[in-house]
């Protein structure tokens, strides 16, 4: 895409292949400086959390360098291969990934379970029986 593209040129990446080497390994990541990472970092969790997220989802950012702004663009609930390659780098394995993963999901479960609804309501009390 084209935010790719502009990133390859800023980093000086001679090909596709390189610039997502580069991308999966984390080493774009670790050239945004740290104050800007833990930005990104509240931001994701605070999307995640008020569109009512589970699990693992991949959410796209873009940053605008001249008014020093930075975007929320996208979530992703269901990314490709779990973006696994995003945890990597910040110390969580692929199998960690799946075991915390499905932990989570029978914790959901367990809560939704016990979980009672109630309607008040009176929709009868015009009724003609």
């Amino acid at each position: 895409n084209a935010s790719d593209r502009d990133l390859m040129k800023r980093y000086g990446y001679q090909s596709e292949a390189a610039y997502m080497e580069a991308k999966a390994s984390g080493e774009l990541w670790r050239r945004i400086d740290r104050a800007r990472r833990e930005e990104i970092r509240e931001l994701a969790v605070r999307s995640f959390k008020a569109l009512g997220c589970c699990g693992v989802s991949r959410i796209d950012f873009m940053i605008d360098e001249e008014e020093d702004k930075l975007y929320f663009n996208e979530i992703n609930p269901i990314p490709g291969s779990l973006s696994f390659y995003l945890w990597e780098p910040v110390g969580v394995p692929y199998k960690e990934l799946l075991d915390r993963m499905i932990q989570l999901a029978m914790k959901r479960d367990r809560i939704e379970d016990s979980l009672t609804f109630t309607f008040d309501t009176n929709i009868l009390a015009n009724a003609k029986l």
